[in-house]
């Protein structure tokens, strides 16, 4: 497991989509007409999740947000022995008791909350880069601006939009900072999700029963 954050992906700041999910998809039919697709890594992540007793939640929460710093920021630039070091030391003192099989199956759960947790930040900052875009292109034409956002959440197009109406001399550099941090959370993603990989071999009932134990 500690190998597998150490494969390197070479990610590109243009990239125009999420890297590929797993190709395997469970069908969840909700009507006639409508269908939509679970992935297997999302399918034992929600079982998993659901085995948390309402006491622990905070802990394991706590421990994510701690290592959602860490490996976007990670010390030296290595992912993989900063999540090591940090999951450790973090599961320790809010799991002291936990034993070896337990402290294996959170690690598995922080490991798909993390991947979850950094998609979703990818996805806004795509959308804020998006929009910073429009806004450098289009100025005040707003027939151009409604263009360039088509597809985006308009929702959170106008917040952005608000938000930066007035600043207009930073938006230069609010987009260079925005595909940086597109480029940092996409490393983090790869790398997080590679490690989910090795997850997914594992029994989802088998670790959620432990969890529940913790």
């Amino acid at each position: 497991m500690k190998n597998a954050l150490l494969i390197a992906l070479v990610v590109s700041v243009a990239t125009p989509a999420l890297a590929q999910k797993d190709t395997q998809q469970i069908a969840v039919k909700q009507n006639p007409t409508v269908s939509q697709t679970v992935s297997p890594r999302d399918a034992f992540r929600t079982k998993v999740l659901a085995a948390v007793t309402p006491a622990n939640k905070p802990k394991v929460d706590g421990i994510i947000a701690i290592l959602i710093g860490v490996v976007t920021s990670p010390p030296n630039g290595d992912i993989a022995k900063a999540f090591e070091i940090s999951f450790n030391n973090e599961a320790k003192k809010a799991f002291p008791k936990a034993d070896a099989p337990q402290l294996d199956a959170l690690r598995d759960l922080v490991t798909l909350q993390l991947v979850n947790q950094l998609e979703e930040r990818l996805a806004e900052s795509r959308v804020r880069v998006g929009v910073i875009g429009a806004l450098l292109k289009c100025k005040t034409d707003n027939a151009c601006f409604e263009k360039a956002t088509t597809g985006i959440n308009r929702d959170k197009v106008n917040a952005i939009r608000k938000e930066l109406e007035n600043k207009t001399k930073d938006l230069e550099a609010a987009e260079r900072m925005g595909n940086f941090e597109i480029q940092r959370l996409m490393s983090a993603y790869n790398q997080a999700e590679t490690l989910s990989s090795s997850v997914l071999k594992k029994q989802a009932d088998t670790q959620a029963a432990l969890i529940s134990k913790i």
